[in-house]
């Protein structure tokens, strides 16, 4: 049954604020201009070549594009310039082994773009071979795709299994067709399920659906339509991620009418309908945008809390280091971050001199990496224990008391509860964690054109 939100006294305190998203901390905006190269090569180079590792790869094409979407991505109405980007592609991932100085091993691999489905059989797997010519993939290692139901074909689900993809993620967003329109993704819901059973029927059973809510038009309702129609698919995950109207950052988001968008009000309405539906339906909420089955390893993951929060939102991957491959990538290592290049023609300038497309970068302090882990615990569990963590970095909870300070006004709002160092977001206000985690935060300016909304 849907339910009204009825907006409280102190909903100001968050709903509606701007704050990251916590897919890293320090966060993407403040990572340094003009990292060098040399410095990447250092942290490539020091590598433990015993551990695993897990590998993101961005494939930056789309064939049309999706209105509200925030990703890096380039239209192309040819295969031109993916089949050159796919050279360029392969010269970075022989490049990276090359400085490593040998073949390690992946746990994890994450395709990504933009649509990694814009590439044909042959390309994919001709990417897959060079990725075990320079990398051992496991044999029970996580091989991720996201996709784009519209491209999809049995060839390209026969590619995959022959290459051994396991998990894909499929972009559905909503499946009512006022909302297609007018975000310019029109898929009606037999297309979603055609390309599900092209999963399937070579055997890729883990299938995750990404939804959003707050696009134009939504409403309670129609959402709560698309969420019962997604469950019909029989998916293992399911994402209800916040849409982000950020038109200073994404122009192509400045061809949707503002006026056709839901309130802060209303769109926290339309989550929670989500949210009590996915629950009653046997679903686990994982963090602010996740749903898993008990049985998936992203609800194992949070139950023995070795959850990660990353560029792709949520992960069961355990491995510390992470390394991006391909147009705006970023990589994450026990150093810091480090980005790619975002435009094709800068990444290929720099391989076709043999040199890491490095962009930008962040060398994290031990600070830094204490104010990481107390974030990444509010983020994943919606609690962190101050003084479980920070006397591994030589302090206690007393050299927060600032930020203790700052938290008051959510603690007698009914926002959070603490205990003597432990800190907990009451579960009806989980959403508001990306706000208290700013309190932690000492990169945050609070500049309203720099972050979305918090809803």
């Amino acid at each position: 049954m849907l339910q009204k939100y009825n907006q409280d006294q102190f909903s100001h305190l968050w709903l509606g604020q701007s704050a990251p998203r916590y897919t890293s901390y320090p966060t993407a905006p403040h990572f340094e201009n003009y990292f060098s190269p040399d410095s990447y090569a250092s942290w490539l180079k020091d590598i433990d070549k015993n551990s695993a590792i897990s590998l993101y790869i961005h494939i930056p094409y789309c064939k049309k594009l999706c209105w509200f979407c925030g990703c890096n991505k380039e239209i192309v109405h040819s295969y031109k310039p993916v089949a050159a980007y796919l050279i360029d592609l392969k010269k970075e991932i022989s490049l990276v082994r090359e400085i490593i100085g040998g073949k390690l091993k992946v746990n994890h691999l994450h395709f990504g773009g933009g649509s990694p489905t814009i590439l044909n059989p042959d390309d994919f797997k001709d990417l897959m071979n060079c990725l075990r010519e320079n990398f051992f993939l496991e044999l029970n290692a996580e091989i991720a795709i996201e996709i784009d139901p519209r491209t999809m074909t049995k060839e390209k689900a026969a590619a995959y299994a022959e290459c051994g993809v396991n998990r894909a993620s499929l972009g559905v967003q909503d499946f009512t067709e006022k909302v297609q329109i007018a975000i310019n993704r029109v898929q009606p819901y037999g297309q979603v399920e055609e390309s599900c059973n092209m999963l399937r029927l070579v055997g890729i059973n883990q299938i995750n659906l990404d939804l959003i809510y707050g696009l134009p038009y939504q409403t309670q309702a129609s959402f709560y339509d698309t969420i019962e129609q997604a469950v019909k698919l029989l998916p293992s995950r399911i994402a209800v991620f916040s849409y982000a109207h950020v038109t200073w950052i994404q122009k192509g988001q400045k061809i949707i009418d503002e006026k056709s968008l839901p309130s802060d009000e209303e769109k926290l309405e339309i989550y929670f309908a989500a949210r009590e539906l996915l629950q009653k339906l046997g679903f686990v909420e994982i963090g602010i945008d996740h749903f898993a089955l008990k049985e998936d390893s992203l609800t194992q993951a949070m139950e023995s809390k070795t959850l990660k929060r990353n560029f792709q939102g949520y992960s069961s991957d355990k491995e510390s280091v992470l390394i991006g491959l391909g147009v705006s990538s970023i990589g994450f290592f026990p150093q810091g971050y480090i980005q790619n290049l975002t435009k094709a023609e800068e990444y290929h300038e720099c391989l076709e001199k043999n040199i890491l497309p490095v962009k930008k970068g962040f060398a994290i302090s031990a600070e830094d990496k204490l104010r990481k882990e107390i974030i990444d615990n509010l983020m994943c569990y919606l609690q962190v224990d101050i003084d479980e963590i920070a006397p591994k970095y030589g302090k206690t909870a007393q050299d927060f008391s600032a930020e203790f300070a700052k938290l008051e006004p959510y603690l007698q709002a009914g926002i959070i509860e603490i205990a003597a160092s432990k800190i907990s977001v009451t579960s009806k206000y989980r959403m508001a964690v990306r706000a208290i985690c700013t309190v932690f935060d000492q990169y945050m300016t609070h500049a309203t054109n720099q972050y979305s909304k918090v809803s």
